[in-house]
């Protein structure tokens, strides 16, 4: 007896490939070994380049610290209640600290999930940064900047965000791939 490849539930022996399971959604491939159906549904995702997995983690990583100094500058401010006349002033630093976790996560989130207009978005960013210029003792930024750029630019790296952008699954989110999967299903 035949079972569904992605939740195992026995099929009727009059189910044909083109069906969907009722137990979870996802199309039948009758016959078909599970391990088979997994690994040619892995094959269609698109696989997240590790360096951009590392720019996702990096940009988390910097908004939970914006996140807790934008806490620490609040919890200063309460704890002390004195605001300095020469400094913007703790509420307005703490409230920018905040935005910029919020901001920073979006960004993270965004590469985690390949989308392209962060890809624009960094590009366009890095070349600003290297146009602005700035002292001769920054050239390891411009440096970093650079690459980058260039890693964003990169074949590889381009295509697999046009492939996400296209509606492509991203192979290391499991969840994500079954609903963009069921959202395909339902706009046909």
């Amino acid at each position: 007896m035949a079972s569904c490849p992605c939740c195992g539930e026995p099929l009727s022996a009059s189910a044909q490939p083109s069906e969907l399971c009722a137990a979870c959604g996802d199309a039948m491939d009758i016959g078909a070994d599970a391990t088979q159906a997994e690994a040619s549904r892995r094959l269609d995702a698109v696989q997240r380049p590790i360096g951009v997995s590392l720019l996702a983690i990096v940009s988390c990583g910097c908004g939970v610290l914006f996140l807790i100094a934008g806490l620490f500058i609040v919890a200063k401010f309460v704890l002390n209640q004195t605001v300095e006349s020469s400094s913007i002033g703790p509420p307005y630093l703490a409230l920018l600290c905040i935005l910029l976790a919020g901001v920073t996560c979006v960004f993270g989130w965004a590469f985690w999930c390949l989308m392209e207009w962060i890809r624009l978005l960094a590009m366009a960013f890095l070349v600003t940064a290297l146009l602005q210029g700035g002292p001769p003792s920054d050239w390891w930024l411009r440096a970093a900047s650079l690459a980058v750029l260039c890693y964003l630019m990169s074949p590889g790296v381009r295509a697999a965000f046009h492939g996400a952008s296209q509606g492509q699954p991203v192979a290391a989110n499991q969840w994500l791939v079954g609903w963009q999967r069921r959202r395909r299903r339902a706009s046909i």
